[in-house]
Protein backbone atom coordinates (compact mmCIF):
# COMPACT_ATOMS: atom_id res chain seq x y z
CA UNK A 1 0.00 0.00 0.00
CA UNK A 2 1.46 3.59 -1.35
CA UNK A 3 1.77 6.23 1.28
CA UNK A 4 -0.60 9.11 -0.08
CA UNK A 5 1.10 12.33 -1.75
CA UNK A 6 1.34 15.30 0.07
CA UNK A 7 -0.16 17.03 -2.52
CA UNK A 8 -3.05 14.81 -2.10
CA UNK A 9 -3.19 15.93 1.83
CA UNK A 10 -2.97 19.61 0.72
CA UNK A 11 -6.14 19.00 -1.69
CA UNK A 12 -7.89 17.40 1.38
CA UNK A 13 -7.28 20.03 3.63
CA UNK A 14 -8.64 22.39 1.02
CA UNK A 15 -11.43 20.30 0.39
CA UNK A 16 -12.17 20.17 4.33
CA UNK A 17 -11.87 24.31 4.36
CA UNK A 18 -14.06 24.63 1.51
CA UNK A 19 -16.92 22.49 3.08
CA UNK A 20 -16.26 24.38 6.13
CA UNK A 21 -16.63 27.94 4.77
CA UNK A 22 -19.63 26.78 2.41
CA UNK A 23 -21.23 25.34 5.93
CA UNK A 24 -20.62 28.75 7.36
CA UNK A 25 -22.33 30.78 4.65
CA UNK A 26 -24.90 28.29 4.58
CA UNK A 27 -25.65 28.56 8.24
CA UNK A 28 -25.55 32.27 7.89
CA UNK A 29 -28.45 32.05 5.05
CA UNK A 30 -30.40 28.86 6.57
CA UNK A 31 -29.40 28.27 10.05
CA UNK A 32 -28.85 24.67 10.37
CA UNK A 33 -31.57 23.84 7.86
CA UNK A 34 -28.96 22.99 4.77
CA UNK A 35 -28.65 19.79 3.80
CA UNK A 36 -24.97 17.70 3.68
CA UNK A 37 -25.50 17.83 -0.31
CA UNK A 38 -26.39 21.68 -0.58
CA UNK A 39 -23.31 21.77 1.55
CA UNK A 40 -21.18 19.62 -0.79
CA UNK A 41 -22.50 21.63 -3.56
CA UNK A 42 -21.49 24.93 -2.46
CA UNK A 43 -18.30 23.81 -1.61
CA UNK A 44 -17.95 22.25 -4.83
CA UNK A 45 -17.35 18.64 -3.76
CA UNK A 46 -18.80 15.14 -3.95
CA UNK A 47 -21.02 14.00 -1.13
CA UNK A 48 -18.35 11.21 -0.87
CA UNK A 49 -15.84 13.85 -0.32
CA UNK A 50 -17.95 15.57 2.34
CA UNK A 51 -18.18 12.45 4.44
CA UNK A 52 -14.59 11.39 4.20
CA UNK A 53 -14.20 14.45 5.80
CA UNK A 54 -17.78 14.48 8.55
CA UNK A 55 -19.06 11.69 9.64
CA UNK A 56 -22.53 13.61 9.69
CA UNK A 57 -24.08 17.04 9.49
CA UNK A 58 -23.56 17.38 13.20
CA UNK A 59 -20.07 16.52 12.82
CA UNK A 60 -19.65 19.57 10.57
CA UNK A 61 -21.25 22.16 12.95
CA UNK A 62 -19.38 20.87 15.67
CA UNK A 63 -16.26 21.27 13.55
CA UNK A 64 -17.61 25.18 12.71
CA UNK A 65 -18.22 25.57 16.52
CA UNK A 66 -14.22 24.61 17.13
CA UNK A 67 -13.28 27.06 14.36
CA UNK A 68 -15.02 29.80 15.35
CA UNK A 69 -13.17 29.83 18.99
CA UNK A 70 -9.88 29.75 17.25
CA UNK A 71 -10.72 32.18 15.64
CA UNK A 72 -11.95 34.03 18.46
CA UNK A 73 -9.01 33.41 20.29
CA UNK A 74 -6.59 34.21 17.31
CA UNK A 75 -8.27 37.29 15.89
CA UNK A 76 -7.41 39.79 18.78
CA UNK A 77 -3.67 40.16 18.35
CA UNK A 78 -2.20 42.39 15.78
CA UNK A 79 1.55 43.46 15.88
CA UNK A 80 1.58 46.08 17.81
CA UNK A 81 1.05 43.47 20.68
CA UNK A 82 -1.20 45.51 22.98
CA UNK A 83 -2.64 42.84 25.09
CA UNK A 84 -4.86 45.24 26.89
CA UNK A 85 -6.62 46.19 23.55
CA UNK A 86 -6.31 42.45 22.67
CA UNK A 87 -8.45 41.64 25.59
CA UNK A 88 -11.15 44.25 24.82
CA UNK A 89 -11.61 43.63 21.38
CA UNK A 90 -11.95 39.79 22.32
CA UNK A 91 -14.67 41.34 24.44
CA UNK A 92 -16.79 43.56 21.87
CA UNK A 93 -16.04 40.56 19.07
CA UNK A 94 -17.53 38.08 21.17
CA UNK A 95 -20.51 39.74 22.01
CA UNK A 96 -21.33 41.67 18.82
CA UNK A 97 -20.78 37.90 16.70
CA UNK A 98 -22.66 36.22 19.74
CA UNK A 99 -26.14 35.75 17.55
CA UNK A 100 -24.75 33.51 14.75
CA UNK A 101 -22.73 31.73 17.70
CA UNK A 102 -25.60 31.11 19.50
CA UNK A 103 -27.62 30.02 17.03
CA UNK A 104 -24.93 27.38 15.70
CA UNK A 105 -24.58 25.99 19.37
CA UNK A 106 -28.52 25.64 20.03
CA UNK A 107 -28.53 24.22 16.54
CA UNK A 108 -25.78 21.59 17.64
CA UNK A 109 -28.01 21.19 20.91
CA UNK A 110 -31.01 20.31 19.44
CA UNK A 111 -28.81 17.46 17.58
CA UNK A 112 -28.24 15.92 20.59
CA UNK A 113 -25.07 16.80 20.43
CA UNK A 114 -22.76 17.08 23.82
CA UNK A 115 -19.09 17.05 23.45
CA UNK A 116 -16.56 16.39 21.06
CA UNK A 117 -12.65 16.29 20.96
CA UNK A 118 -12.44 19.05 18.73
CA UNK A 119 -14.06 21.16 20.16
CA UNK A 120 -12.36 20.65 24.12
CA UNK A 121 -9.28 21.17 22.26
CA UNK A 122 -10.55 24.38 20.55
CA UNK A 123 -11.81 25.40 23.88
CA UNK A 124 -8.27 24.53 25.41
CA UNK A 125 -6.85 26.82 23.17
CA UNK A 126 -9.04 29.20 23.29
CA UNK A 127 -8.88 29.53 27.28
CA UNK A 128 -4.64 29.34 27.22
CA UNK A 129 -5.01 32.49 24.71
CA UNK A 130 -7.91 34.69 26.54
CA UNK A 131 -5.83 34.01 29.76
CA UNK A 132 -2.48 34.50 28.43
CA UNK A 133 -3.89 37.95 26.80
CA UNK A 134 -5.42 38.94 29.79
CA UNK A 135 -2.22 38.21 32.32
CA UNK A 136 -0.32 40.30 30.14
CA UNK A 137 -2.90 43.25 30.13
CA UNK A 138 -2.53 43.30 34.02
CA UNK A 139 0.66 43.07 34.05
CA UNK A 140 0.91 46.37 32.46
CA UNK A 141 -2.30 47.88 34.28
CA UNK A 142 -4.37 48.64 31.65
CA UNK A 143 -6.99 45.81 32.62
CA UNK A 144 -8.26 45.71 36.64
CA UNK A 145 -5.97 43.45 38.51
CA UNK A 146 -8.97 41.71 39.99
CA UNK A 147 -10.78 39.64 37.12
CA UNK A 148 -10.05 36.50 36.72
CA UNK A 149 -10.54 34.24 33.29
CA UNK A 150 -13.46 32.68 34.50
CA UNK A 151 -14.71 35.88 35.33
CA UNK A 152 -13.74 37.75 32.17
CA UNK A 153 -15.85 34.29 30.39
CA UNK A 154 -18.83 34.19 32.79
CA UNK A 155 -19.50 38.04 31.63
CA UNK A 156 -19.06 37.59 28.19
CA UNK A 157 -20.82 34.33 27.97
CA UNK A 158 -23.70 36.35 29.98
CA UNK A 159 -23.22 39.23 27.89
CA UNK A 160 -23.27 37.10 24.72
CA UNK A 161 -26.73 35.31 25.31
CA UNK A 162 -28.41 38.98 26.08
CA UNK A 163 -27.11 40.22 23.06
CA UNK A 164 -28.12 37.12 20.91
CA UNK A 165 -31.66 37.95 22.20
CA UNK A 166 -33.69 40.92 19.87
CA UNK A 167 -33.99 44.64 21.65
CA UNK A 168 -30.68 44.71 23.06
CA UNK A 169 -27.59 46.08 21.61
CA UNK A 170 -24.84 44.13 21.16
CA UNK A 171 -22.23 47.25 20.38
CA UNK A 172 -23.75 48.95 23.59
CA UNK A 173 -23.56 45.80 26.04
CA UNK A 174 -19.85 45.50 24.94
CA UNK A 175 -18.95 48.78 25.18
CA UNK A 176 -20.51 48.99 29.19
CA UNK A 177 -18.38 46.09 29.95
CA UNK A 178 -14.64 47.04 28.29
CA UNK A 179 -15.02 50.27 29.94
CA UNK A 180 -15.43 48.47 32.86
CA UNK A 181 -12.83 45.94 32.53
CA UNK A 182 -10.13 48.95 32.17
CA UNK A 183 -8.11 49.66 35.66
CA UNK A 184 -9.17 53.43 35.39
CA UNK A 185 -12.50 53.22 33.19
CA UNK A 186 -13.09 56.04 30.49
Amino acid sequence: MSTPSPALRIDARRNRERLLAAAAQLFEEKGAAFSVDEAAARAGVGTGTFYRNFPTKTALLSALVAQQLDELATQPVESDGDAAEAVLRFVRDAITGSRRKHDLVVALEAAGYTSADDISEASTRFRQRIGDLLARAQETGAVRGDLGLEDLLALVSAASASASRDGVSAQQVAAVITDGLRATPT
